[in-house]
């Protein structure tokens, strides 16, 4: 059987070698849990929410195949929400390594769902943690995003899910060695720069951000000149011609010796007026 690109990808999946941390390769789980993340991460990949290192290199087309066109946010929030912390494959793991590969999980996670939004184009909107935000505002990409409101807008609270995940991860190393009394620190690789991602999220908020996509327009102000006319319209004479009915009653008289009767014939002539219009 062959076996495609996609899942040899998905076959090859290593955590410990995935993360975008500082000596990743030395960050160690047992086995058990590393087999268990690994078996996560193609559950959700085949089920809805490929948030596989495949997703750190893939272009705008293999995004949209091997990612966007299956993509389901349910899925992907409910992979979110699962804590390595509660998994009884990772009970004794190391807590600060631990740590890192649930903050993998959530940079990759985010990463998928802002790759695969689309702008007013229909285009894969075109910044990436992986890629494109560690170069900052060098990179014409986040130009490219200024140019697009569903971008711009998407790219905003993607950096701020970024910086959050990155703050509790910080957040987490300060606590641990508050509370074991370590002095165990953790710094991102030259590749991973959440300065950057700070400073590309506040450009994206700026009105120089807005103003590559709503371009200032020169106002001209012209002179108004207000005009009044006065018509005076002509009072119309209306003529009304009224024609009288005339009734006339003739009455005759005829006289019999034996009976005096008195016939009386009224004869009525009506003449109908007719008012000229006006």
């Amino acid at each position: 059987m062959k076996i495609t690109g996609k899942f040899m990808t998905l076959l090859s999946v290593a955590v410990a070698t995935a993360l975008p941390l500082e000596k990743r390769s030395f960050i160690e789980l047992p086995k058990a849990c590393t087999d268990k993340i690994n078996d996560l991460f193609m559950h959700y990949s085949l089920n809805g929410c490929e948030a596989t290192s495949i997703i750190d290199s893939a272009n705008d087309d293999q995004m949209n195949l091997f990612a966007c066109s299956s993509l389901k946010i349910e899925k992907c929030s409910e992979f979110y929400s699962i804590d390595y912390f509660d998994l009884p494959e990772c009970e004794g793991a190391n807590l600060l390594n631990l740590a890192q590969v649930m903050h993998y999980k959530g940079i990759q996670i985010q990463t998928a769902v802002h790759r695969c939004t689309k702008d007013e184009k229909k285009r894969n909107c075109p910044l990436n943690v992986n890629d494109s935000i560690n170069k900052g505002l060098s990179d014409e990409r986040v130009l490219r995003t200024c140019e697009s409101e569903i971008c711009t807008s998407a790219a905003i609270n993607y950096l701020d899910s970024i910086i959050s995940l990155n703050n509790q991860l910080l957040d987490y190393f300060d606590n641990y060695n508050k509370k074991y009394g370590t002095d165990s620190e953790i710094s991102f690789d030259s590749s991973y720069n959440p300065q950057e991602q700070i400073i590309v999220r506040d450009y994206l908020s700026s009105k120089k951000c807005d103003a590559i996509r709503k371009p200032i327009q020169n106002t001209t102000t012209r002179k108004t000149t207000t005009t009044t006319t006065t018509t005076t319209t002509k009072k119309r004479t209306t003529t009304t011609t009224t024609t009288t009915t005339t009734t006339t009653t003739t009455t005759t008289t005829t006289t019999t010796s034996e009976k005096p009767t008195t016939t009386t014939t009224t004869t009525t002539t009506t003449t109908t007026s007719v008012a000229e219009k006006p």
